[in-house]
């Protein structure tokens, strides 16, 4: 028998032309069942055919630029340097850094058995992570992950700084650190309180922070979030509020709110200034306010020399020494009372503002009422 007779079917019962149309109908089914059953994948896998897992990587790629922590995001496919296949970043954090920059983590797919450099992916390692518009180096903290996203928190905080005047009048609940499109701090609060310094001012901000959880504990920037711990922090309006936290968990300052009676003396008062300190004047500060409830002058003491060269004391002939009565109201933790966030105690220098005058005396006795 032919293979082909004269009217063109095959062994005399197929049309040829038939033939191949159900052959090219078959291959499609059978590509279109390998693609539908996982025949594809990150590009790297190490399969012999079989299905390869998918691990995730935990990279912290260090201090970036805010431009090139822009550029980092999930979704993309970059690659190791070392390594022929592409991994995906399923996952970005942005975190606060010093000097304007921001720390970046990256969570990322890879097929397990992945190798860079003819060595295993491992935590420890340096790699290279390349982008379509950026490479850097990154250091690998965990491999083997499960879960293809960070777990973040937004975490409360209160942080103290100190601050020139102008920047802290810059400073207002509701400002925010953004970069593209992740919200690294929000201001809740602001307490902008005196120092003995004129040009300085003691910042106490409530603050939310974007953090990221590992193991039990809340991370910002590179280091875990905890009170005592110093922190970058800025707004993308003001930078340099980099402070210490207060308190985690809350934006409140610690302990709780005292009322104390404190005795302040101010001296070598010009008379016109004196003039103006009355009894009824407030200082309002968040957490921080102070009354006058009682003023008492008299002439300013001075010690001047006689003809016989001794020392005597005198009143001087114009100034004179304000004591002030101030209710003010504390805050206590534990055994210590502060005030403006500061230890209170006999002898410590205060500054207090009022809308007429702003003063500075030493404390000289003060007790606590309820």
């Amino acid at each position: 028998m032919e293979l082909i007779d004269e009217e063109g079917r095959l062994f005399g019962h197929v049309n040829v032309v038939d033939a191949l149309v159900v052959l090219v109908v078959l291959a499609v089914v059978a590509a279109g069942v390998a693609l539908v059953t996982g025949g594809g994948g990150l590009a790297g896998s190490n399969d012999g055919g079989g299905d390869t897992d998918i691990r995730y990587a935990t990279v912290a790629l260090g201090q970036q630029p805010t431009s090139s922590a822009s550029a980092i995001r999930s979704g993309q496919n970059v690659t190791f340097d070392g390594s022929s296949g592409t991994v995906n970043v399923t996952d970005v954090h942005l975190t606060g850094a010093p000097d304007g920059q921001v720390n970046v983590f990256a969570r990322i797919a890879y097929p397990e058995g992945t190798a860079v450099g003819g060595a295993p992916l491992r935590a420890g390692r340096t790699v290279t992570v390349v982008g379509d518009d950026y490479q850097t180096e990154a250091a690998v903290e965990s491999v083997g992950d499960d879960q293809s996203t960070f777990r973040t928190e937004q975490t409360p905080v209160s942080v103290t700084t100190t601050v020139d005047a102008a920047t802290a009048a810059a400073v207002d609940a509701g400002d925010r650190y953004s970069v593209g499109n992740h919200t690294l701090a929000t201001v809740e609060s602001v307490a902008s309180l005196p120092t003995n310094g004129s040009d300085v001012r003691r910042l106490r901000l409530g603050v939310t922070l974007a953090t990221r959880v590992v193991g039990s504990e809340s991370q910002f920037a590179d280091r875990t979030l905890r009170t005592g711990s110093r922190i970058p922090l800025r707004t993308n309006a003001v930078e340099g509020l980099n402070g210490t936290v207060e308190t985690v968990g809350s934006h409140d300052s610690p302990g709780a709110p005292a009322n104390v009676t404190m005795t302040v003396a101010w001296e070598g008062v010009r008379p016109e200034v004196a003039d103006g300190v009355t009894a009824g004047l407030e200082a309002r500060h968040p957490g921080a306010t102070a009354r006058i409830v009682d003023v008492a002058t008299s002439p300013a003491r001075v010690v001047v020399p006689t003809d016989a060269g001794e020392l005597v004391v005198r009143d001087h002939p114009r100034e004179r020494d304000v004591t002030l009565t101030v209710d003010a109201t504390a805050r206590r933790s534990g055994s210590e009372l502060r005030f403006h966030d500061r230890p209170l105690s006999d002898g410590r220098q205060v500054t207090l503002e009022f809308d007429s005058v702003t003063l500075r005396g030493t404390v000289l006795d003060f007790e606590t009422n309820g």
